[in-house]
């Protein structure tokens, strides 16, 4: 190597150093923020599983109150983005068909929701514009239902503590509590749990007493009321939840508490193994994306480019060997 090369390579180390610097911090402050966004591609199933006990609508129609136990019942969600939706919103629309697995075709259907709303992209919280909707019926237009809590997500970075998180038959929000760490298929996770108290959906239904199992034959008005206990597992960095159960009770009573209520749906199904691992799947590839994006792409090549900066100064700065003396004639 001669000493006129040496200070060409030292600048060109110089300016890998500089690109590399340059190129993490690119990474951190635009590749980054992109990552830790909700894509605008999910399209999503799960389902859940579990037994039921499920007031017979049938036999209902007929003048018979008869409560049917150890139903098997499959619970359905497929979760899609709609319009509109940017690169700063998403529109997300659940729709949950929960059916009864002893009972074929549309005999076997219990109840479908189509749940609607928009959310910021970062943050999951819903936004007013547009309002969200539910619908609850094929032969009627959904009701437009303002969100006000987290729906089918957590933000990104989860702090222990608690959040507003939506209930589809209340339409209303009510705080889930954040409820220790844990781990599921190798994935540490956060445990968050909200407890509903019994609550009148406002439907009513007025049959006689006989109807009810009660003695005599006035008619009887009866609340529709609805409690329930939600548990959600939350990966903490992408906010996806990887495993939920719900321990749900609709029943007609005269009173919250009354001792003659009838059932409509009790039940606590949770998500089947086969939906836990590809939750867990995709949370886990999320937060690899992340936590390249966010720390350790900029970590090394932040590394490497000064490594590369400091060879290079060093080299340019290396003293170089005295030329050839020339002899006088």
């Amino acid at each position: 190597m001669t000493t006129a090369t040496l200070p060409i390579k030292g600048l060109a180390l110089v300016g890998v150093g500089a690109f590399l610097a340059a190129s993490s911090a690119t990474m951190s402050l635009y590749m980054a923020p992109q990552l830790v966004k909700t894509p605008l591609d999910v399209d999503s199933a799960t389902v859940a599983t579990g037994t039921a006990t499920l007031l017979d609508t049938e036999a209902l129609v007929q003048g018979v109150s008869k409560v049917d136990r150890d139903v098997p019942i499959r619970v359905l969600q497929q979760v899609t983005v709609e319009e509109p939706s940017d690169s700063n919103k998403i529109t997300m629309q659940s729709a949950v068909l929960l059916q009864r697995d002893d009972r074929p075709g549309e005999r076997g259907t219990v109840n479908a929701t189509v749940d609607r709303f928009t959310a910021d992209r970062r943050t999951a919280m819903p936004m007013d514009d547009p309002i969200g909707s539910i619908q609850k019926y094929d032969d009627q237009p959904a009701d437009e239902v303002t969100h006000d809590g987290l729906s089918l997500k957590f933000p990104f970075d989860v702090e222990k503590r608690s959040y507003p998180y939506f209930d589809t038959t209340t339409r209303r929000s009510q705080d889930v509590q954040f409820d220790g760490e844990t781990n599921i298929n190798g994935l540490d996770v956060y445990r968050f749990v909200q407890d509903i108290a019994p609550f009148d959906t406002g439907g009513k239904l007025s049959l006689p007493a006989s109807y009810w199992g009660i003695d005599g034959d006035e008619e009887i008005l009866m609340h529709r009321f609805y409690k329930a206990r939600r548990e959600l597992l939350v990966e903490p960095t992408t906010g996806a939840i990887v495993f939920g159960k719900q321990a749900v009770h609709q029943y007609y009573g005269r009173t919250a508490n009354d001792p003659s209520a009838v059932t409509i749906v009790e039940m606590s199904p949770e998500l089947d193994a086969a939906t836990v691992d590809e939750q867990v799947q995709r949370a886990v590839e999320s937060k690899r994306l992340i936590d390249w994006a966010e720390t350790y792409g900029p970590v090394l090549l932040g590394l490497a480019g000064l490594s590369a900066f400091a060879l290079g100064v060093g080299v340019c700065c290396r003293p170089r060997p005295p030329g050839p003396e020339f002899a006088e004639f």
